[in-house]
Formats: structure tokens, C-alpha cells, sequence
């Protein structure tokens, strides 16, 4: 399987071949439960600092990035399902 990476690192998922798409799919599906346990970790390290500290405002932008790394990804997963004519 050959693929194609833009600037950013994002696969270039309009180059996948139908056969490709449940396989990636299911690898953004495993990157979403990824995000979501570093959230939960973020949030309970975040709960050591005090409000308005730089440790709180540093673990309160990483779960930011989690959540929009999620919210990426279910965006590019139903793309990709109406791309193929996957939708449920």
C-alpha cells in the first residue's frame, strides 16, 4: 500500500483505492480511542495544577490538541465512508 503525506503529516486519504479505505478507518477509529485516553490523562494531571498555572494552562493545551485531533478524525472518517459509499 503506497499513500501520500502532505506538509502537515495528514495522509492524503482522496488517494486511497476503495480496498484501502476499512483499513484506515479502522486505524483512525484506534487513533480516536488513543486521543481519547490521553484527554482523560491530561485532565487528571491537569487536576495537580492549580488553576492559571503554567502546569494547568500546559496540560489544558494538550488536551485541546487531543480533542481536535479527535474531532479531525471522525470528520475524516465519515469523508472517507461517503467517499466509498461506506455510510451507515
Amino acid at each position: 500500500m503506497t499513500v501520500e503525506f502532505n506538509e502537515d503529516s495528514k495522509l492524503l486519504w482522496t488517494l486511497l483505492k476503495a480496498e484501502q479505505a476499512s483499513i484506515f478507518i479502522f486505524f483512525l477509529e484506534d487513533e480516536i480511542r488513543r486521543h481519547r485516553l490521553a484527554i482523560h490523562d491530561a485532565k487528571y494531571k491537569q487536576g495537580y495544577g492549580k488553576e492559571g498555572s503554567l502546569e494547568y494552562q500546559l496540560w489544558q493545551s494538550a488536551i485541546l490538541r487531543h480533542v481536535n485531533d479527535v474531532e479531525y478524525a471522525k470528520i475524516v472518517i465519515q469523508e472517507v465512508k461517503h467517499w466509498f459509499g461506506m455510510e451507515e
